[in-house]
C-alpha cells in the first residue's frame, strides 16, 4: 500500500478513508529520506520501505499502531492550497475521535514543522502542522502527498511509543548517516586541540607533539560536543521518549487494545 497509487483513477472525485494494517514489521521512511537505503532485502530481520509521503521514519508492527489514510480531492472544501493549514482538519479529526475514547487535551500543532537532525531522522521526534499532541508529547504523526487530483494524507499514532528498537536498527545497521549519537553540523564546530598556554610551557623533557595533544591538565574535548538536539548516548532514549507518547499510555489498555479502540473511535469520528 505505501507504493500503489491511491485511491483508484475512478475513485478520486470524492473524500475517501480507509485504516490500513501492517501485515509484517518493517522500517517505513520517508520519501525525501535519500540517506537511509531502501531494500527489499531484509536489514536487522526487517523491511525497510520508502513511503511516497514525507516525514521521518517509523517503525512498524501488526497491530501495533493505528494507521489512517485520508484522500481529498482539490474541488472539496477541506482541500487547501496551503501545505500547512490544509492538514489541521486532520488533526482535529484525531482530536475528536480521542475525545470520545475520554481523552482530554489534546491539542493540534498549527505550526511548521521542527527543524533539527533528530526530526528529520524520525517521525515522532518533531512535529509537523496538523499532528496532535496530549499532554505536550507527541501522539499522531503526519505526511501528505500532493496531485493534480488532489491531496493524500498519512496519519499513524503508535500502540506504544518505544524509541530504542528504531535507534539501535539505525545505529547496527549504520542506515543513516546521521544516526549516531553527535552528528556533526555547521552549528556545532569541531573543537581545537588544546593550545599552548604560557601556564604549561613545552620543555625539553617532554616535548608537546601533534600526536600526543591530550594531557591530564588538559582534557581532550569531544569533537561533537553534547547539546539538546544531539543528547549524549546515555540520555538519548530518554531525551527521544518525552517526545512522544502512545495510545497504551492514553487508554490504560495494552498496546494492541488501544490501537484498537482507537481504530473504531476514528471510524466513529469520519461518521459523525
Amino acid at each position: 500500500m505505501l507504493h500503489e497509487r491511491w485511491p483508484a483513477a475512478d475513485e478520486r472525485t470524492c473524500r475517501r478513508a480507509r485504516i490500513c494494517h501492517v501485515t509484517a514489521p518493517a522500517l517505513v521512511i520517508g520519501s525525501t529520506q535519500r540517506h537511509i537505503r531502501a531494500s527489499q532485502e531484509p536489514v536487522a530481520g526487517l523491511e525497510v520501505v520508502r513511503r511516497l509521503t514525507g516525514g521521518g521514519a517509523v517503525l512498524v508492527a501488526p497491530g501495533m499502531q493505528t494507521w489512517l489514510d485520508l484522500w481529498i480531492p482539490r474541488p472539496d472544501p477541506l482541500f487547501e492550497d496551503d501545505v500547512i493549514s490544509s492538514a489541521f482538519w486532520v488533526g482535529e479529526l484525531w482530536s475528536y475521535a480521542l475525545g470520545l475514547l475520554g481523552v482530554r487535551g489534546a491539542t493540534v500543532h498549527k505550526g511548521r514543522a521542527s527543524t533539527g537532525e533528530w526530526p528529520k531522522l524520525l517521525c515522532f521526534a518533531g512535529l509537523g502542522p496538523g499532528e496532535v499532541l496530549v499532554g505536550g508529547r507527541k501522539l499522531s504523526g503526519l505526511a501528505q502527498r500532493r496531485d493534480r487530483d488532489g491531496a493524500w494524507f498519512h496519519s499513524v499514532a503508535l500502540g506504544r511509543w518505544e524509541p530504542a528498537p528504531l535507534l539501535a536498527l539505525l545505529r547496527a545497521t549504520q542506515l543513516a548517516e546521521s544516526a549516531p549519537d553527535h552528528p556533526r553540523t555547521p552549528d556545532h564546530p569541531r573543537t581545537p586541540d588544546h593550545p599552548r598556554t604560557p601556564d604549561h610551557p613545552q620543555t625539553p623533557d617532554h616535548p608537546r607533539t601533534p600526536d600526543h595533544p591530550q594531557t591530564p591538565d588538559h582534557p581532550q574535548t569531544p569533537d561533537h560536543p553534547q547539546t539538546p538536539d544531539h543528547p549524549a548516548s546515555a540520555g538519548t532514549e530518554t531525551a527521544l521518549h518525552g517526545r512522544a507518547t502512545g495510545l497504551c499510555d492514553l487508554t490504560g489498555r495494552d498496546p494492541g487494545a488501544a490501537v484498537s479502540l482507537m481504530e473504531a473511535a476514528l471510524l466513529a469520528a469520519l461518521s459523525a
